[in-house]
């Protein structure tokens, strides 16, 4: 800790005198501890002279400010002594041979190396020789001569307490510098050593007389000048003072001081200004400054000003404050503590600064640096800065990552033989290096991995010469041009091959590029000029309208560019030819001000193969109404079957059976059982005749209905297998067309005969499910399931084709067929049927009735 007396005791210089008057020890020691230290600090020898008691308690205080007691003994830089051991030991007080021991004192500091000698003496010991001082008085006066020109500093402490008050005056003339509490002060009252040392003889002359009145007048002047010199010193505070308010309001720097004591606070005007106050217009207090702060920072400031006031030391931070409207304003405050002469705390003083726009421009200054910084880092470019010698002074970390050397190693080794191994290739890059010119270069180096890369640069100059490099790893694109050149080529080809057009368009400049082979496709001439306006003449009439639209989408703001169509063109020669044509347009800005830039695409003649399509389509068609009759057909013969079966067969049963009864009453007893037995027989077959007859076409679909029919079939199905069947679902009042019914019912049919065959279900759901315009119907079990498509697979090779019967049946109504199944997850059939033609029930005919 610095006492404001310790830093006056650093000014004292070579030759000075100094007497420290005291009341009691801690004022003693506050003057010798650091007067020794300051010594040591300045590499003189430092004697102290006491007795052993005082001795003993500067030696403690010493440690206690820091001072290594032994070392600063044994390098000679502290000597503490007793009066007896140097003044007194001839065992009486001679001034003249104790000016003689400290010139000689002098002398062996500066023999060893010392700047000079510090002696400091506590003077009690002086009244066991000489109680009225006389002698005393002489050494001190000796010591003015001693001193002039001397590389020494002498201070003499006295007892208030154990010297009188003439020997204190006497004292007093003796010393030109007195320290007088933390001040070391100039004494008007010093008096020559000749003036001194001649009043101690009996009498005074005349021309002694003259001579202290010439000194006298000689202090008194000085007296007035140093009165002149404080009036005029108080005069330029006042304007430093001034000046220090203006430039206070300048910079917007406020000072404060607050009384540790009293808890008084003391703003300058600027302050007040920064607060947002007016100055001598509110009461100031600790506690308003408190209440300015931003709520969060009110806990760490206290904290930082009791850790300055318990620890003595400076501090410096910023906080916020609100001010009266509501503003948030930043402050940076630094200060420090003032301690008395106890080194006790009693103020607080600092200055003040509104550093709101300065802390917001930092901030933006370090997220500018920060975002500059991210992109120098993150940016997939290279970047280096060489210096006018050729030196690396900067890379970015892009270009660590793709040429694998860090800084630190394009700074310490010469990485030129490692990038570019080959000397003749080494060569050209050097001298390019050396001479750079404008404009892009193309470079191939090796990387730390020994890889050769394709990499790009473009160099800019900065004043002090320095290089800097920006630079793209190129290999890629290098590959994928080659590639991109390799895959035009093939696509020429191609194109050749396949016969296609190509054409450009520069929407800019309205021109057209037209393929030989587009060309020869619209039947225009090799060299015949051909505008965009001759291209849509030749549009079939029928599909102009179409192909405009197709465009005007494909170029709208919601539109992608993309434009596939395929229409007519009527040949400058009348033939009518079928083309393809594909493009893509590129364009600039966006939105509804976007504009078409560029259109490629290519043409193809397709006249043949929409010409094989509608063979195919023709064909198609006819096997779709050849496929519908022969269902027509079957489901007719069906029918026909039925009715033979049901009628005529049924008739000749039961004609045969009416016989065999009539024969039982004209047989015997004995052939009873026969008859009886081929009655039963009978009987069986004629239930098989109608059950088989039902199978090919149940008369009740056409009586009772879609819904009534599949109950039927799943109670037949359940009775023959004993598997649970239930219909879920019912139909509307509207009833589907003959034949959606009949198709509904051989698909159940169909589907409960392969579960029969294959699903090994213990149960069986029919579903149906009618809107105004689709019905639909699913039929699924909790069988085994089977794997779709290898099952269909070898199902076609072995002719079965169940499931394709079941399709083509459906396609041929108009609807749609989806099979479900998995391993262990049984197996669904989805059929859905547009009811686009809904009639009415059917009036019964005389055949079903």
């Amino acid at each position: 800790m610095t006492t404001q007396l310790a830093q006056e005791l650093t000014k004292l210089k070579h030759g000075d005198h100094i007497c420290s008057i005291y009341e009691n020890a801690a004022e003693q020691l506050a003057v010798i501890v650091p007067f020794i230290i300051e010594g040591i600090n300045q590499g003189a020898r430092c004697l102290y002279i006491a007795d052993e008691r005082t001795i003993e308690e500067v030696a403690q205080s010493l440690s206690a400010a820091g001072v290594n007691i032994e070392h600063e003994r044994r390098r000679g830089a502290l000597r503490l002594q007793t009066s007896q051991e140097i003044f007194l030991r001839t065992g009486e007080f001679v001034p003249q041979a104790m000016s003689d021991v400290v010139h000689q004192a002098e002398v062996e500091a500066l023999a060893d190396g010392f700047s000079g000698l510090r002696l400091a003496g506590e003077m009690t010991w002086a009244l066991e020789a000489d109680p009225d001082c006389d002698r005393l008085i002489e050494f001190e006066a000796l010591f003015d001569h001693l001193l002039t020109n001397s590389k020494s500093v002498v201070l003499c402490q006295y007892n208030h307490s154990r010297f009188d008050a003439p020997c204190i005056h006497d004292v007093v003339r003796t010393h030109p510098l007195v320290i007088l509490g933390d001040q070391i002060c100039p004494n008007p009252y010093y008096e020559l050593p000749e003036m001194v040392l001649r009043q101690d003889q009996a009498g005074t002359t005349p021309e002694f007389k003259q001579q202290r009145v010439d000194w006298w007048i000689t202090q008194l002047k000085r007296t007035n000048t140093a009165e002149q010199d404080r009036e005029r010193a108080l005069e330029k505070l006042k304007q430093s003072e001034r000046r220090f308010a203006e430039a206070q309001s300048a910079a917007h720097i406020g000072s404060w001081e607050r009384d540790l004591r009293t808890n008084e606070v003391t703003w300058s005007d600027e302050l007040y200004r920064i607060f947002g106050l007016i100055p001598n217009e509110v009461e100031l207090s600790y506690q308003l400054f408190l209440k300015s702060l931003f709520p969060e920072d009110l806990s760490r400031i206290c904290v930082l000003g009791e850790e300055a006031i318990r620890e003595h030391r400076h501090f410096s931070c910023d906080y916020r404050i609100v001010l009266a409207d509501g503003s948030i304003r930043v402050v940076h405050d630094q200060g420090g503590v003032i301690l008395n002469e106890a080194g006790e705390p009693i103020r607080l003083v600092g200055t003040a600064q509104d550093v709101t726009e300065l802390r917001q421009a930092e901030q933006e200054l370090k997220r500018q640096k920060v975002i500059l910084q991210t992109i120098f880092d993150e940016i997939p470019m290279m970047i280096n800065f060489v210096d006018s010698a050729g030196r690396v002074q900067l890379i970015n970390k892009h270009c660590e990552r793709v040429l694998g050397w860090s800084l630190e190693e394009a700074q310490s080794r010469d990485l030129v033989p490692e990038c570019y191994p080959d000397p003749e290739y080494r060569e050209s890059v050097m001298a390019y290096i050396r001479h750079p010119t404008a404009g892009v270069k193309e470079l191939k180096i090796r990387t730390r991995d020994g890889r050769m890369i394709d990499t790009s640069w473009i160099v800019t100059w900065l004043p002090d010469g320095t290089h800097i490099w920006f630079g793209q790893d190129i290999t890629e694109r290098k590959s994928a041009e080659m590639i991109l050149r390799q895959s035009e080529e093939r696509i020429n080809l191609a194109v050749q091959a396949a016969d296609l057009g190509i054409f450009e368009h520069d929407h800019q400049t309205e021109t057209v590029y037209w393929s030989p082979i587009m060309r020869s496709i619209f039947g225009w001439g090799a060299k015949a000029a051909v505008s965009v306006r001759a291209f849509f003449d030749l549009i079939h009439p029928e599909d102009r309208e179409r192909i405009v639209a197709a465009i005007h989408q494909a170029h709208s703001s919601s539109g992608d560019g993309l434009y596939r169509v395929e229409h007519r063109i009527v040949r400058p020669d009348g033939g009518i030819r079928w083309v393809s044509i594909s493009s893509r347009t590129l364009f600039e800005d966006g939105g509804d001000a976007r504009r078409p830039v560029r259109t490629d695409g290519i043409v193809a003649d397709i006249t043949g193969r929409k010409r094989a399509e509608q063979e195919i389509r023709e064909y198609s068609e006819s096997v779709q109404a050849l496929s519908r009759r022969l269902l027509e057909v079957q489901e007719a013969e069906r029918r026909h079957l039925a009715r033979e079966l049901h009628d005529e067969f049924g008739q000749i049963l039961a004609t045969i059976t009416l016989h065999l009864h009539a024969a039982r009453g004209l047989a015997g007893p004995a052939a009873h059982p026969r008859l009886d037995e081929c009655a039963a027989l009978l009987q069986q077959a004629g239930e098989q005749v109608r059950s088989l007859a039902l199978e090919l076409r149940p008369t009740m679909l056409d009586t009772l209905g879609l819904e009534a029919t599949l109950h039927w079939l799943a109670e037949q199905h359940q009775q023959r297998t004993g598997c649970d069947v239930q219909v879920v679902g019912h139909l509307s009042e509207a009833v589907p067309s003959p034949e959606i019914a009949i198709a509904c019912f051989r698909v159940a049919q169909e589907a409960l005969t392969n579960v029969v065959r294959h699903a090994t279900a213990r149960h069986v759901w029919i579903e149906l499910n009618q809107t105004e315009s689709v019905l639909e119907l699913v039929v699924r079990d909790d069988g085994i399931g089977f794997d779709l498509i290898p099952t269909q697979e070898q199902a076609a090779k072995r002719g079965r084709l169940g499931l394709l019967g079941m399709a083509e049946r459906i396609q041929l109504l108009g609807g749609s067929l989806l099979v479900k199944s998995e391993p262990g997850h049984g197996t669904q059939i989805s059929t859905s049927f547009p009811l686009s033609r809904i009639s009415e029930q059917p009036e019964k005919t005389e055949e079903q009735v």
